[in-house]
């Protein structure tokens, strides 16, 4: 008896040949785009849900509303903050557990940008600037492996990371 091919092979796209769907397929797209490398900008304080340190943006939240700030600094901060506030998507959840309660628990995952994201990793470094002029240690790190993705759009990528992600300076 003959295997019957057909449902084995589909187009591409419309006049190009059939291609086999195999594992080869997949390393093919992985060959057509290069891998994209991931930023984050960390304070040096551990974040106690996660256990890694924490990004800037509480950093920021916590300078724009103290009291020694500078009216120019505070001012910096509400127009970036602003603008991050509009622009940059707030995931739903950072966690990958889907059980009852996930919303309860401690979250690992942690937020990284996309390294084409050109516009909110240069008003990163805008909130960086502020933040190292008020005694801030901020550290810029780029990782390629970031972990379990538990959320992503065209800008940030959450993920819970691996054992061997570096995730501090």
């Amino acid at each position: 008896m003959g295997r019957n091919l057909v449902g084995l092979y589909r187009p591409l796209a419309r006049g190009a040949p059939p291609r086999p769907y195999c594992k080869r397929k997949f390393l093919h797209r992985v060959r057509e785009h290069p891998p994209v490398a991931y930023v984050r900008f960390i304070v040096s304080n551990d974040n106690p849900d996660s256990g890694v340190e924490d990004g800037i943006f509480g950093a920021a939240y916590a300078l724009r509303d103290g009291k020694d700030t500078s009216k120019h600094d505070r001012d910096a901060l509400v127009e970036q903050l602003t603008w991050f506030a509009k622009n940059l998507p707030v995931p739903e959840r950072f966690n990958r557990s889907a059980s009852k309660g996930y919303y309860r628990r401690n979250t690992r995952g942690i937020a990284w940008f996309r390294d084409d994201a050109r516009e909110h990793i240069s008003r990163m470094h805008e909130l960086r600037h502020v933040l190292e002029g008020n005694g801030y240690v901020v550290h810029h790190i780029q990782e390629d492996r970031i972990g379990y993705v538990v959320y992503q759009d065209d800008v940030q990528v959450i993920a819970e990371p691996f054992a061997d992600t570096r995730t501090g300076a």
